[in-house]
């Protein structure tokens, strides 16, 4: 169960950039919920961890899932509404994290965002994220 969060501001969404073997994409920030860790802690804990800023969930936006061809995971993200309660953006330290950047809306479809839910932010922040959640299925993307 992996929980992120939609950070927006005047200047975009809060991408976090990861890099693999190589190649750099970006996620929404937030991680997995720890045995016995409610979604809004281990959402707070994920976003402060990887960016420095005190998030807790609002309302949930989108459900969907990475199932590995090979089954050797799955993966099902709940995205929330972030709600900022302070702290400032600043560097992780989890080495996997390479930066935080705000992305102006417009500019999703040109960065890689794992799972790719692009289109679905755009038209959310469009309404002003007004939809109530939806499940937007298996979402597997070869890296």
């Amino acid at each position: 169960l992996r929980v992120a969060a939609v950070i927006s501001r005047e200047e975009g969404l809060l991408l976090v950039k990861h890099s693999k073997a190589g190649r750099e994409y970006y996620l929404l920030p937030g991680g997995g919920v720890m045995w016995g860790e409610n979604m809004n802690e281990a959402l707070s804990r994920e976003i402060e961890e990887e960016t420095g800023l005190k998030v807790q969930a609002g309302k949930l936006l989108c459900v969907s899932e990475t199932i590995f061809p090979d089954s050797s995971r799955h993966i099902v993200h709940m995205v929330f509404q972030g709600i900022e309660r302070g702290g400032k953006l600043e560097p992780s330290r989890d080495p996997r994290v390479k930066g935080a950047e705000f992305i102006e809306f417009h500019h999703l479809e040109s960065v890689e965002l794992l799972p790719p839910i692009g289109e679905f932010l755009q038209r959310s922040y469009r309404s002003r994220f007004e939809e109530g959640a939806v499940y937007l299925g298996e979402l597997w993307k070869e890296m």
